[in-house]
């Protein structure tokens, strides 16, 4: 239903991973999260505006479920 479409994501940081693929872990009801791997020309900025704990909006597009639901080419709205 969602598979390909733009979406606003809003949740509480996790974690945040600098290493390829750059991404931000949002929480899910345990063991699942949602994890949204950042656009490559804005994810420096986003990775410094990430803090654990804290409530973060990004928009991105649905690519699957792996465990964790995958966002990608995510930037912030």
């Amino acid at each position: 239903r969602y598979w390909g479409k733009a979406l606003d994501v809003s949740g509480k940081v996790t974690s945040v991973e600098t290493t390829a693929p750059q991404r931000v872990m949002f929480e899910l009801q345990a063991p699942h999260a949602v994890e949204a791997r950042l656009l490559d020309h804005q994810a420096e900025g986003i990775l410094k505006a990430a803090v654990v704990g804290e409530r973060m909006t990004l928009r991105c597009f649905c690519s699957g479920l792996s465990g964790n639901l995958i966002l990608t080419s995510c930037i912030k709205p």
